[in-house]
């Protein structure tokens, strides 16, 4: 038995009979999603014009002339420097929260900031 219909089947009517009807409705979307899943679409067969079947045509190779050339050469290492930030989104947002909740809480505390030159501003504790 590939999939554990009965095993979910029970739980089902053994969550229902004790009331936990979250569980019950988990098991339940669990079994359709699995149901769904197992679902097989026939894609149609393509059916060659006129009855007759096509002739495949196979190239004639008639002298090998060695390998393609190359666009870079194989010992020649490309280096890039990127002007975005390689790091994924969620990331760079999460880190720009957190530091506008530390402002936030810096700021209601009446933490003093302090001037380091050239426009540049650090908290003092």
């Amino acid at each position: 038995m590939d999939k554990p219909i009965g095993l979910m089947i029970i739980i089902i009517v053994l969550s229902v009979v004790t009331k936990v009807y979250w569980l019950a409705m988990m098991v339940g979307i669990a079994a359709l999603l699995m149901a769904i899943a197992s679902i097989e679409i026939r894609r149609p067969s393509p059916v060659p014009a006129g009855g007759k079947e096509e002739e495949i045509l196979t190239p004639v190779i008639v002298q090998d002339v060695g390998e393609p050339p190359y666009l870079y050469p194989p010992n020649f290492d490309l280096k890039v420097k990127p002007k975005e930030s390689l790091m994924p989104a969620y990331d760079i947002g999460s880190q720009a929260l957190g530091k506008l909740f530390r402002i936030i809480y810096r700021t209601a505390r009446g933490d003093r900031m302090q001037k380091l030159g050239r426009g540049k501003v650090k908290w003092r504790y």
